[in-house]
């Protein structure tokens, strides 16, 4: 098993633990306004759906892949990219979809 198998298996392990002891899903509190403000796009085939939530938006890629990003130092930052901040979610998924493209990464 590779790094990043265990890692993806561990993330959502942590994720089912923190369902099951909540008892609720994440995102599951969302505001109506917000969950109303999302931004849909297709950028290289891929389906986008980016939905803001305060300070942060969470983007799901084709429906099945979620992509955190968050508001730091005027712009928006994931820790799919972590040298890089970019003026809007929709460039931050834009390059998050171009890298897996040059197969930096995985989605």
């Amino acid at each position: 098993m590779d790094r990043r198998r265990f890692m993806m298996g561990a993330t959502v392990a942590v994720a089912g633990t923190a369902v099951a002891v909540t008892g609720t899903p994440p995102f599951d509190d969302i505001p109506e306004a917000a969950a109303a403000a999302e931004e849909r796009f297709t950028h290289r085939g891929r389906k986008v759906v980016i939905q803001k939530v305060g300070k942060n938006a969470h983007a799901v890629v084709n429906g099945r892949h979620g992509v955190h990003l968050e508001q730091m130092n005027g712009g928006y930052a994931t820790h799919l990219l972590p040298f890089a901040t970019y003026k809007a979610p929709r460039k931050a998924v834009e390059a998050v979809i171009e890298a897996e493209d040059a197969g930096l990464l995985i989605v």
